[in-house]
């Protein structure tokens, strides 16, 4: 029998879900081997001695995974820095698993036993559920204790994926209404509501998972902290600009709890129910 060896060497996210699900798919994925430069995030769960590091370059994501903002020199130094970390490890006995299946994986792989997650519309979440888990990450991890404050994860590293200050206010003023306390965590020394008295600056991955662990549910833009709310079995609902079928929890696309940026009816529904 083949040992099967997860690859995650993507973004932060990737990761968050890529973990979850390799904890609960128990006998059915052997190995999980991570990207160097997602370290902070392994270190940040906690779960840095479960995992396997290679050197795949240092940065978020790999160029070859980040076409837009790379160049041909660029794209294939990276490809190569891949393959030879994953060369380094493989022989007949080895399976690969990779994330979704293109033709960068397909490259990557060449000749080499692997098998993919899912393809490219597909659900993350629930491929993952359908092909590796015996048990959903939910039904692994269970039901968090409620905390008292609702955190609000307005940013993004893609300034496009933020929510503008109009609409955090739009957000924050619902919340007021219903008498609910909140937070707003901004990383670093950001301005996105510089005069509104309940942002909370952070610095570290540390701290952001220290938030998301400590909230009676989240409230986020298409981003890290939606994952990390899955990873621990926190409510979500999130701000976007459009449904992502491919990354969203199934929590969120089950419970429809997704909105577009300054739409709070969804929101108040969502509240209400739970």
């Amino acid at each position: 029998m083949k040992q099967k060896i997860l690859i995650s060497i993507l973004s932060f996210g990737d990761f968050v879900i890529d973990f979850s699900h390799y904890k609960a798919a128990g006998d059915d994925i052997d190995e999980i081997f991570v990207g160097e430069h997602l370290r902070p995030i392994a270190e940040a769960l906690c779960v840095e001695d479960e995992v396997t590091f290679i050197n795949v370059g240092s940065d978020i994501p790999p160029k070859l995974f980040n076409f837009q903002k790379s160049s041909f020199i660029q794209i294939m130094k990276s490809f190569f820095e891949i393959r030879k970390a994953l060369d380094a490890f493989y022989s007949h006995s080895v399976l690969y698993i990779v994330p979704h299946m293109n033709l960068r994986w397909r490259i990557l792989m060449g000749f080499k036993n692997y098998e993919y997650v899912r393809q490219r519309l597909d659900n993350i979440y629930t491929c993952y559920e359908n092909k590796y888990t015996s048990a959903s990450t939910n039904q692994m991890f269970g039901k968090q204790h409620d905390g008292e404050i609702v955190y609000i994860f307005p940013e993004s590293r893609q300034v496009e994926k933020s929510l503008q200050k109009k609409d955090l206010e739009t957000v924050t003023a619902f919340l007021k209404a219903l008498k609910i306390k909140y937070r707003i965590v901004l990383v670093g020394e950001a301005d996105t509501c510089a005069d509104v008295p309940e942002k909370h600056h952070i610095t570290s991955l540390s701290e952001l998972v220290n938030c998301v662990k400590a909230s009676r549910f989240c409230i986020s833009v298409d981003s890290l902290p939606v994952h990390l709310a899955a990873f621990y079995n926190k409510p979500i609902f999130v701000f976007a600009a459009r449904r992502n079928d491919r990354l969203f929890p199934k929590s969120v696309l089950g419970e429809n709890a997704w909105d577009t940026f300054g739409a709070i009816r969804k929101l108040a529904v969502w509240i209400n129910g739970r």
